[in-house]
């Protein structure tokens, strides 16, 4: 098998002579440029000689595992099957192995080494005139005037907002709206496609590979730092595409105005990619002072933390930005998640009566600031997804994912939604969509890791848990999903300290939890273990879904039904998504599955959408219904 290191020398693949120092592909007269890492990822398969290459070799060793998804690796191999001409239904080169990774179908060869050692004179002259020639060559270049290289023939068409830094010990939060208020701008009064670029890129990761990650065309990088009343705003737009900086500039005033300097921003921005006038573009709503901007400022910060005492304190910062302009929408909408999001973190909380809350908060937002409407749908979806009111809550998540301006939020529970529903590729789709605007955000990695986890892809799945396990997180229902991942893996241990930890967030009991999950890795505990699920159903109160999943996994497909047939509460139904993971096959098999169908209502939401639950599965007659692509 030939060397890493033989093949960066050269080597032929079928008609294709590869030259990867050079970044080249030739054959005869045909020559094709490839991307550096377009060639890395191709010498590594030829390294391995027809063997598989996982997707964490291929990320780990071309990207040094920087790479926090598998997009880079997607877009290497279609320019590398693009520059080969090979046809990924029909593959010559490059075959995909599902689930699995990439593997060259085709041998590789390297160029035969001449027997003889060539005439030494021959080659001392060679030298000589070629040493004549760079002689001659640097002195051409020392009087040709320097010029930059020329720009894209293409404009930017897309940027990636980064995190703003404070320097100087400004309040973290100031940097934080910023940023998302500058985002929100840029979304509402331009064409630009925008998204949210992560804070976890390596100093070392050159902006061509930061922005072809991003799937971005420019990069904005920035601080905002405050001086007692004044404040500073520097900011800086590169081409991702050649590393040029488009423009670096300085913005200051008083603390009061960094509302109107975000504005400014924004509009440098529109001038310098689409030609903009450069009068300041104004968001769909505006705070009337600092004040209203500083409470919902800290209010959103807070809201990001994920825990009972953060979103508490979010609905008194949010309460009183409302009380400062009661005409700022934004305010009213923030406080309507924060409500909905509550009794999530305090099972104390009649979770209907805060739902009714969050939509008369809408609803008066809606009234004091149209902006808002659209986006109001995600309010109203949310509250149709735990009443298990399917078709109301899908019509709902369509017009959110659908307006003018789409925020991260909206794909992120419509993800959830759909899971609920059985449509788990769907779901992954609009996961991924809430990743693409908000990379940097625990609780949109933490989904796209469940949502990759419920579709079957392990590795995937893995990649961003661990990113998430980096980052501060307080939603329970991450550690039981990724407990539930590790099950799966067969790490107990691990598996056992998230599940407690999950369960403690909800305040509830976990002496159960190591002697089931003995049960589930030692099948001769299994007896003692139902014997605790059957205990625990008596006197914790779990939601339902936590004993059936584990009752199943015990192979008690029985009493697993038995518990799925108790759920009254619609709210319940909220965790329907689990009954589609591969956990449940069993369930699913049952032949009570379609009472538990009709009993939460799903077999009416099918059939509205042109869809039945025939053989075990959901099969949809037409893709002409709510939510298709």
């Amino acid at each position: 098998m030939p060397t890493y290191t033989d093949l960066r020398d050269g080597f032929r693949l079928g008609p294709w002579e590869v030259l990867p120092d050079r970044g080249l592909l030739r054959d005869g007269e045909t020559e094709r440029h490839l991307e550096p890492k377009v060639i890395d990822v191709l010498v590594l398969l030829a390294a391995h000689d027809g063997q598989v290459v996982s997707k964490e070799q291929l990320i780990e060793s071309v990207w040094d595992s920087r790479a926090q998804s598998d997009e880079p690796l997607n877009r290497c191999v279609y320019l590398l099957r693009k520059g080969l001409g090979d046809d990924p239904q029909n593959p010559t080169y490059v075959e995909t192995i599902p689930r699995r990774g990439y593997r060259l179908k085709m041998s590789i060869s390297l160029p035969e080494k001449p027997d003889e050692e060539p005439d030494k004179r021959g080659w001392y002259w060679s030298l000589l005139a070629a040493g004549a020639l760079a002689v001659m060559f640097i002195f051409v270049l020392s009087r040709w005037p320097a010029g930059p290289e020329p720009p894209p023939d293409t404009p930017m068409r897309s940027v990636a907002v980064f995190p703003f830094q404070c320097p100087g010990g400004t309040e973290k939060y100031l940097c934080f709206m910023f940023s998302e208020e500058l985002t929100s701008t840029l979304l509402y009064a331009t064409s630009i496609k925008v998204v949210k670029g992560r804070s976890a890129f390596s100093a070392e990761d050159s902006h061509q590979e930061m922005a072809n990650q991003l799937g971005v065309d420019g990069l904005l990088t920035g601080s905002v730092q405050r001086m007692g009343d004044q404040i500073k705003i520097s900011v800086e737009l590169v081409d991702g595409r050649n590393g040029f900086v488009v423009f670096s500039d300085t913005l200051d005033g008083p603390v009061e105005d960094i509302f109107r300097l975000q504005e400014q921003v924004a509009s440098i921005i529109e001038k310098s990619i689409n030609g903009g006038s450069g009068q300041p573009l104004h968001a769909a709503s505006e705070p009337s002072s600092f004040e209203a901007f500083e409470a919902y400022a800290r209010g959103q910060y807070q809201f990001e933390v994920r825990d009972r005492e953060s979103i508490e304190e979010s609905i008194r910062l949010f309460q009183e930005a409302i009380r400062l302009d009661p005409l700022f929408g934004p305010a009213y909408l923030r406080l309507a998640y924060a409500y909905l999001l509550l009794p999530d973190y305090d099972t104390s909380i009649f979770a209907d009566s805060m739902y009714e809350l969050a939509a008369a908060t809408t609803n008066a937002g809606v009234e004091a600031d149209s902006s808002i409407l659209q986006s109001a749908a995600t309010v109203y979806g949310f509250i149709h997804h735990k009443r298990g009111e399917w078709l109301l809550a899908t019509k709902a998540f369509e017009t959110a994912v659908t307006a003018e301006t789409v925020y991260p939020i909206s794909h992120h529970w419509y993800s959830r939604l759909l899971a609920s529903v059985g449509r788990l590729d769907e779901s992954l789709y609009h996961a991924r969509r809430a990743y693409e605007l908000d990379p940097d955000s625990a609780i949109i990695i933490s989904r796209l890791a469940i949502a990759n986890f419920w579709t079957g892809d392990l590795d995937m799945a893995e990649r961003y848990f661990g990113m998430v396990s980096k980052m501060t997180l307080e939603a329970p229902i991450h550690d039981l999903a990724y407990a539930m991942f590790l099950i799966r893996k067969k790490r107990f241990g691990e598996a056992i300290v998230g599940t407690k930890r999950g369960l403690e967030k909800y305040g509830m009991d976990t002496a159960w939890v190591e002697p089931v999950f003995a049960g589930i890795e030692d099948p001769m505990m299994r007896d003692v273990a139902i014997g605790w699920i059957q205990q625990m159903m008596l006197e914790v109160p779990l939601p339902p879904f936590i004993p059936m999943t584990l009752s199943v996994m015990l192979g008690d497909a029985d009493s697993a039904m038995k518990i799925a047939l108790t759920i009254e509460d619609p709210g319940q139904s909220f965790f329907s998504e689990v009954l589609f993971i591969d956990e449940n096959s069993d369930l699913r098999a049952h032949p009570d599955f379609t009472v538990l169908l009709e009993r939460i209502a799903l077999d009416d939401y099918w059939k509205n959408i042109g869809c039945e639950w025939v053989d075990g599965a959901t099969k949809c007659s037409s893709k002409n219904h709510i939510g298709s692509d």
